[in-house]
């Protein structure tokens, strides 16, 4: 749904490491406010994203499963041209809230809590 000042939106992922045997899937649902209001140009986004997690934790022999958390805040600006195309680079910060722990303590270091850059690019077209 796209208004003139704000816009919600969903995003996906999927996640693997193989050298440490563990796999994810997440969605990360999302608030965008344009500072112009025309729904282009300098943006404020918050999100709050989740995954959940399979880990194959080879010392125990067990699949170990878990959800971690990532509230979210970025900054972004939004180009569009006339002929549909957009691209929307954005930086930002996040803070996992959450980890991935096997029956005897041990916590996957692939994954976890704490705080993190947010950044990535979004290339789309308008219809």
């Amino acid at each position: 749904m796209t208004m003139d000042k704000t816009r919600f939106g969903v995003g996906a992922f999927a996640y693997k490491d193989q050298e440490n045997n563990i796999s994810g899937v997440g969605f990360s649902p999302a608030y965008r406010f344009y500072h112009s209001g025309k729904g282009k140009g300098i943006f404020y986004e918050a999100s709050l994203g989740f995954a959940l997690f399979n880990w194959d934790y080879t010392k125990l022999s067990e699949t170990v499963t878990g959800t971690i958390f990532w509230p979210t805040v970025n900054l972004g600006y939004k180009w569009s041209w006339g002929f549909g195309l957009t691209l929307e680079p954005y930086i930002g910060v996040n803070y996992g809230i959450g980890k991935i722990e096997a029956s005897d303590g041990t916590a996957s270091e692939a994954v976890g809590g704490g705080i993190g850059p947010s950044f990535g690019l979004g290339i789309g077209y308008t219809f």
